[in-house]
């Protein structure tokens, strides 16, 4: 990537433009420039792009994870989402399950909420992050942002966790969405 690439201009590309032009590693090296404002353009525009061609974020996945570390909330939720996006289509594209899990107890909710989604996606954790992610799973069943709730049961369902009971007050939770996950959560863990 050259200096005189634009952050602004590479996620306007991405966004309304033509996504096709523009280099997820360009994307990708915005996240280590010092300017907070670039990390977030080239961050929002990561997440775009996965929404709309995960695949060509997927050789990416990699050099994405270790920016999940940053103390920017609004760039880490947007790393999640892109992964959770490539996830979606290649689970065994993601390997970062343990910042995963560690997001799920972040205070920012849409953090949890990508954070919850990407590991149902992936379907799975090693063996020593299988019960934190578990018990932070359940723990995100109170959440008081539904789609937290919502991702949390289909993180529970793909980790397969003896999780019913938990899942279960949620039968009845305010939220249509929230309801309609619980039911086949329920459902797949009896």
């Amino acid at each position: 990537m050259t200096d005189d690439l634009v952050p602004g201009r590479l996620l306007t590309e991405v966004s309304y433009g033509n996504p096709g032009s523009v280099d997820p590693s360009d994307l990708v090296s915005l996240l280590d420039r010092p300017d907070a404002e670039a990390r977030r353009a080239g961050a929002e525009a990561l997440a775009r792009m996965a929404a709309t061609a995960p695949e060509r974020l997927e050789p990416h996945a990699s050099d994405v994870e270790p920016h999940l570390g940053t103390d920017d909330e609004a760039v880490r939720a947007h790393l999640l989402c892109a992964l959770a996006s490539v996830a979606q289509v290649t689970p065994s594209a993601v390997t970062a399950t343990a910042p995963a899990v560690d997001a799920l107890s972040d205070d920012d909710p849409q953090v949890r909420e990508w954070a919850a989604l990407l590991l149902a996606y992936v379907g799975g954790t090693p063996a020593g992050e299988r019960r934190t992610a578990i018990d932070r799973l359940t723990a995100l069943l109170e959440d008081e942002q539904p789609t937290v709730r919502r991702n949390a049961c289909l993180g529970l369902a793909a980790l397969d966790a003896p999780a019913a009971a938990a899942v279960r007050p949620l039968l009845e939770d305010p939220d249509g969405t929230v309801r309609e996950t619980a039911a086949q959560v329920v459902d797949l863990l009896e």
